[in-house]
């Protein structure tokens, strides 16, 4: 579930680090 929208909960799932930061 890539959306543009929730770009950042969907990386959460692929870099934990990357939405953290």
């Amino acid at each position: 579930m890539n959306e543009p929208g929730t770009k950042g909960f969907s990386v959460i799932e692929v870099s934990p680090v990357f939405t953290v930061e």
